[in-house]
């Protein structure tokens, strides 16, 4: 996943039949997976009427060509203040999702 809080983010999403919105155990966050073929496109919040994001690089057309670095992170042992609170100070903080159908 990567963000930046200095980007927008406007999700289109085409056909929500084919869309699935998924939760984890806090239900903080919606998870956008494709139901045909699995891809998680993005994580999105609601943190204080504001919605933030986060998305999945690894579902981008030609990304050999890009310059990045991987890094593994584990927020188990966040409560979810401090969840929220990371949310809010490092993800996408100008989040926009447009649908044609509902």
């Amino acid at each position: 996943m990567t963000s930046h809080v200095d980007a927008t983010l406007e999700i289109n999403i085409n056909d929500w039949d084919v869309t699935t919105l998924y939760q984890f155990a806090t239900k903080s966050a919606d998870f956008l997976v494709c139901k045909n073929c699995g891809v998680m496109a993005a994580v999105v919040s609601k943190i204080d009427n504001s919605m933030y994001g986060v998305v999945n690089i690894h579902s981008f057309d030609n990304l050999e060509s890009w310059d990045y670095t991987v890094e593994s992170r584990n927020y188990d042992s966040e409560d979810i203040n401090c969840r929220l609170a990371r949310r809010a100070s490092a993800w996408i903080p100008n989040v926009r999702i447009n649908s044609r159908n509902s």
